[in-house]
């Protein structure tokens, strides 16, 4: 990671995709990405005040999509069986139960995605792609973390990397969607979606 500018990657936000676009990272090659899946919070903290006058960056998605996204990424054959036993359920009894996840390093739940980017009521990133408008939220980051790129990185070259991408065949009931709608309000509101 460069540190003249901060990405706050979020699980199930092209947080691979773009991490790797921007840095030419390889983990076969590199090892594990280093400050990866860390919230801004904890960035600010690391990093204090370089922290603050840099730019930084993150990408948000609707929450109906955050929860089925991950629901069905962590269904995959490649996960440890105790992860995929957390969600051999199904969708309607895993969103019943809270929608818990195995990510048990977190004082939070990863879905929701305001802890990542907000301190108490205060957004700590300068930008915030949407994933339902990513490629001109990605433009836009490009542009202006372009002279601290390597020369070989390109819009092009980053949509290119890899991708963590997860079919998804589900269609969520009303019931469901007000039970995401009332673990997740919080992003709801933050955020700007609607229910």
């Amino acid at each position: 990671m460069n540190r003249n500018y901060f990405f706050i990657s979020k699980p199930r936000c092209a947080s691979t995709h773009i991490y790797e676009g921007l840095t030419g990272w390889d983990d076969s090659v590199n090892g594990g990405k280093p400050y990866y899946h860390l919230t801004a919070p904890h960035l600010q903290h690391i990093f204090k005040g370089q922290y603050n006058s840099s730019f930084s960056f993150s990408v948000i998605r609707n929450p109906y999509d955050l929860v089925l996204s991950w629901y069905n990424e962590h269904r995959k054959e490649r996960y440890e069986r105790e992860t995929q036993a957390l969600y051999s359920v199904s969708i309607d009894e895993w969103i019943s139960r809270g929608c818990p996840t195995h990510w048990k390093h977190l004082p939070f739940n990863p879905l929701h995605q305001y802890r990542w980017v907000y301190n108490n009521d205060q957004l700590l990133v300068s930008y915030l792609i949407r994933m339902e408008d990513y490629n001109n939220g990605i433009q836009y980051v490009y542009d202006k973390i372009k002279p601290y790129l390597k020369p070989d990185i390109t819009i092009e070259s980053i949509s290119q990397t890899r991708k963590n991408e997860s079919n998804n065949t589900l269609e969520l009931t009303e019931e469901q969607k007000n039970k995401i709608y009332e673990l997740f309000k919080k992003d709801f509101e933050l955020f700007g979606y609607s229910k």
